[in-house]
């Protein structure tokens, strides 16, 4: 049996129907790799801290952060708190799937930074509606693609609703760079899927679902949403885990750049893995060590180790079988 070949660069696996290798086993992705547009960054970099210094201490709030208790999230909160001094409001979107340790992260940074956090739990069993409705009828290119982006957007959502009605300027998603294309914008690509659920005509939702989603006509004010490490210095996986370990940030069981803090998450990647052989956040963590943003030696040994445990559940078992039985359906039906 021939075992698929890795790009000697990025490590993807030409296993992927997409990926290509050439003969010096560099893949298509890295070839045409294009370099960062280094004058662009710098100067929405510098259109960010003039802005955010413009609008700072002008209202009670100078941001709202979406907050999930992950790395990226804390390292950003890190930034707008001790590098910029904003009063920040962190907004974090229980969709019944996250796990105990993203819940006490965001206990332990409320309380290490000193601000507020705004947790909204959606009402009349929304993602459990939600997450039935996408499985039956929303699965293309992959469940991740499928389900990932409709409930970032949603996330996204309820953020700019809650930065409308109190009046705070900006809304601000820590994506890292692999997850973004552009540091200001709120996706299109988002906003259509969400509008192909079609709240009021569905059956699956009520109107009282519209609460979560964005309606810009409702609001004077038109919050600005930002993904900074778009064009902030993102040090790179490692760095910011030894960065927040050096905080008192660290925990028992060690930040894992391939973990995730929802359990739907997992049960997607899985499906993904078993139906696919392919997955978006498998891709991403590609791109990372495409970018240099993770170490590439380490993860050239471990990356596959985990996709061999994950695809036989031989870890992260309970939160794929919790995922499954939230949704109510069986996981050999999924298979």
């Amino acid at each position: 049996m021939m075992l698929n070949r890795k790009c000697k660069n990025c490590l993807i696996s030409e296993s992927y129907s997409d990926v290509k290798l050439n003969e010096n086993k560099i893949c298509n992705f890295c070839t045409t790799l294009k370099k960062d547009n280094d004058e662009e960054k710098r100067l929405m970099k510098k259109e960010f801290e003039e802005y955010i210094y413009e609008i700072k201490g002008k209202n009670v709030y100078d941001c709202v952060l979406l907050f999930s208790g992950g790395k990226d999230s804390i390292y950003l909160l890190y930034l707008l708190t001790k590098k910029y001094g904003l009063n920040v409001l962190t907004v974090t979107v229980d969709n019944d799937l996250e796990t105990n340790l993203s819940k006490e992260n965001i206990k332990k940074c409320i309380k290490f930074f000193n601000v507020n956090n705004l947790t909204v739990i959606p009402r009349n069993d929304f993602y459990k509606r939600l997450y039935k409705y996408i499985f039956k009828n929303k699965i293309e290119n992959g469940y991740s693609m499928s389900i990932c982006p409709i409930c970032f957007g949603i996330i996204n959502c309820i953020g700019l609703n809650i930065a409308a009605k109190k009046k705070i300027p900006i809304v601000l998603d820590a994506s890292s760079p692999d997850q973004i294309r552009s540091g200001d914008y709120l996706n299109k690509n988002l906003l259509k899927k969400l509008d192909s659920l079609n709240v009021l005509e569905n059956p699956d939702f009520i109107k009282q679902d519209l609460n979560y989603f964005w309606d810009p006509k409702k609001y004077d004010i038109i919050p600005r949403f930002i993904k900074p490490f778009y064009f902030l210095e993102y040090p790179g996986v490692e760095n910011i885990i030894k960065k927040l370990e050096s905080l008192g940030l660290g925990q028992k069981k060690k930040f894992n750049p391939l973990s995730t803090n929802c359990h739907m998450s997992w049960l997607s990647i899985y499906l993904d893995l078993k139906k696919y052989n392919d997955n978006m956040y498998i891709r991403n963590f590609h791109k990372l060590v495409r970018y240099g943003k993770i170490n590439r030696l380490k993860w050239r040994i471990m990356l596959p180790i985990g996709i061999f445990l994950l695809k036989n559940r031989l870890i992260k078992r309970k939160q794929i079988n919790q995922a499954v039985k939230y949704i109510d359906l069986k996981l050999e039906d999924l298979l």
